[in-house]
This record gives structure tokens, C-alpha cells and sequence, in this order.
């Protein structure tokens, strides 16, 4: 009875014993594949996070090579807008050259004048040298204008006015409220510009100029400070001009004895300039047959120049100087003086 007893626990311990060591190789083998599955994502992990890593690097370094290549297209656009820059300002240098070139090249008022009005139409459409006679503005040669009044009266409050005051540049929509000539129609929005032209002491013409022609237009514009400019060399030689001129006839008379002939030229200048500059009257006094009364004192000013320059040694000296009057200011009628 005892054999078999201890014979049944020996069988049940050894079917136990197996059945325990089955269970721990089954736990053991799970444990193995879990431990296998736990390496093989952390590899997977692994390998992930290092692509993510090498992804970030690749895009930092292209956007570091797109902020690159921004900035040097912002440096390329940044130099060609200076290089454009000295380009502009190079050849407004240039233009305004050439002008005071032809400026200088000029050998009468008259040409002079008109050269002075093409080369102001390059920096802004609208152009017009205006002759002061007195307190009366005329036109003398203009660009750009469709109608301007023979001539009239110089308008108050005006920059014509106050160039021919001043004796200085004036501008529209400054501080004293100046207006554009009439016969400009200058918007609120446009600038108006007006410069002495003047010979001695005196503002003999105005040059006045506008934007009002330009579809589009800068502020501050540049043109202003080139008209003035070309307007003060201008007047310059138009007084160098007529320096020259008298200068090359006294030379004559005061030191070498002047000639008939010199005396005659020197006359004939300086009737001319009367004409020149005092037109409206010239004509009006031809009409009214009162030349010598309306212009008298310019007649009497010349005549005191010449009488200066041209020596009483020289034959017949006042005669020339009478001629003159009547060929050039009275058109050849001495009834008209």
C-alpha cells in the first residue's frame, strides 16, 4: 500500500515537473520574441529618428541656401538700382553740360534765348522765356504751351512778379501763396517754376516752366535746380555777351581811335537790344508814331553808353547813332520817332 502510495506521488511529481518545465520554456520563448519585437523597434526608432534628423539637417540647409541665394538676389537688385541711380544722375550731369555748352556757344541775346528754351524742354515739357518791358510780361519763344497772350500786364501775386521784384527764383504753392501765370491753367497738384534772366542790375526776361505736361511726375523733382542753373548761366552770358560786344568796340575808340564802322556796330547793338527787349512798345510806338517819347528812357540810356564808348574824334559820331535809331527801332521811317 505504501509502494503504491509513494509510487502514484512520484508519477504526479513528475507530471507536474513537466508540465512546470513546458510552462517555463513557453514563458521563455515569449519572453525571447518580446525581447526580439522591443529590439527591433527600438532599431526601427532608432533609425527613424536619425532620418528625421538628417531630413531637418538637408532642410535647414536649404533654407540656409535659400536665404542665401535671397539675399544675394536682394544685394544684386540693391547694386543695379545704385549702378542705375549713377547712370540717371550721371546723365542729367551730361545733359545739363551740353546745354551750358550750347548756352555758351551762342554769339546773340536772340540765340541765346532760344537756346536756353530747348535745352529747359529736356528737363520738363513746359517752357517760355517771358520779356519784362516795363510792368508788362511778353513771350518771347516758348515749348509746350498751346495759347500765351501776346503780352499784358505782369500779374500780382504771380512768380513772374516776384522774379521780376526779387530778383530771385520763385515757386508756386510756397509759403507766399505765388501763382502760375495765367496762361498756364497749373493744376493744385503741379509745381510752377519761374527764374530771373538778368543783365547788370536789371531782370530783363523770366524763364518760367511747369510739370503740368507730364503724366506722371516725381516729388521732389530735380528740374527746378536745373533750370535755375542754366537760367543764372544764362543770364551770365548774356551779359558776357554784351560785355564782349562793347568791350571789342570801346577798345577801339578809347585806345586805337575808333572807325565809322565800329561806331555804326556799336550803335546798331545797342538799338537792338531796345527792340529786343522792349518789342510790344516798339510796335505800339510805330503805330502811335511816338517812338522816342514811349521809349525815351532806354533811347537816352543807350545814347549815354555810346557817347561814353565812341569818342567825339570820330566824324559824324552823333549821326550814326540817329541812323540806327531810325533804321532799327523806327523801321527805316524817321517820321515814326
Amino acid at each position: 500500500m505504501e509502494h503504491e502510495i509513494r509510487t502514484a506521488l512520484e508519477g504526479f511529481t513528475k507530471r507536474l515537473r513537466t508540465a512546470v518545465d513546458a510552462e517555463l520554456d513557453s514563458l521563455a520563448t515569449e519572453l525571447m520574441q518580446s525581447a526580439d519585437a522591443a529590439s527591433q523597434r527600438a532599431v526601427a526608432l532608432r533609425e527613424s529618428a536619425l532620418a528625421e534628423a538628417e531630413a531637418a539637417a538637408l532642410r535647414r540647409e536649404e533654407a540656409a541656401g535659400a536665404a542665401a541665394r535671397e539675399a544675394a538676389l536682394v544685394e544684386a537688385d540693391s547694386a543695379a538700382a545704385r549702378v542705375s541711380e549713377r547712370e540717371a544722375r550721371l546723365a542729367a550731369v551730361e545733359r545739363l553740360l551740353a546745354s551750358v555748352r550750347r548756352i555758351d556757344a551762342c554769339a546773340t541775346l536772340r540765340e541765346t534765348l532760344e537756346v536756353l528754351v530747348q535745352s529747359a524742354s529736356l528737363e520738363t515739357p513746359r517752357v517760355a522765356v517771358l520779356l519784362i518791358e516795363g510792368n508788362s510780361v511778353r513771350p518771347f519763344v516758348q515749348r509746350g504751351f498751346d495759347d500765351i497772350p501776346a503780352s499784358g500786364p505782369i500779374a500780382a501775386g504771380g512768380v513772374v512778379e516776384a522774379c521780376v521784384r526779387d530778383g530771385q527764383p520763385a515757386f508756386t504753392g510756397d509759403a507766399a501763396g505765388l501763382k502760375a501765370p495765367g496762361f498756364a491753367g497749373l493744376g493744385d497738384d503741379r509745381a510752377g517754376f519761374a527764374a530771373p534772366l538778368r543783365v547788370g542790375s536789371r531782370t530783363v526776361a523770366v524763364l518760367y516752366a511747369d510739370d503740368a505736361a507730364d503724366a506722371e511726375h516725381d516729388a521732389p523733382a530735380a528740374w527746378p535746380e536745373a533750370l535755375e542753373l542754366l537760367a543764372r548761366h544764362t543770364s551770365l552770358h548774356l551779359e558776357n555777351l554784351t560785355a564782349v560786344k562793347v568791350s571789342s568796340s570801346s577798345s577801339s575808340s578809347q585806345f586805337r581811335g575808333a572807325s565809322a564802322d565800329e561806331a555804326r556796330r556799336y550803335a546798331r547793338l545797342l538799338i537792338s537790344e531796345i527792340k529786343l527787349y522792349n518789342e510790344a512798345s516798339v510796335r505800339e510806338g510805330r503805330a502811335q508814331k511816338d517812338l522816342r517819347r514811349r521809349l525815351g528812357t532806354e533811347i537816352d540810356r543807350a545814347e549815354r553808353a555810346y557817347r561814353e564808348r565812341i569818342p567825339e574824334t570820330v566824324p559824324d559820331r552823333d549821326q550814326y547813332f540817329e541812323t540806327e535809331l531810325v533804321a532799327t527801332l523806327a523801321d527805316g521811317d524817321a517820321s515814326i520817332l
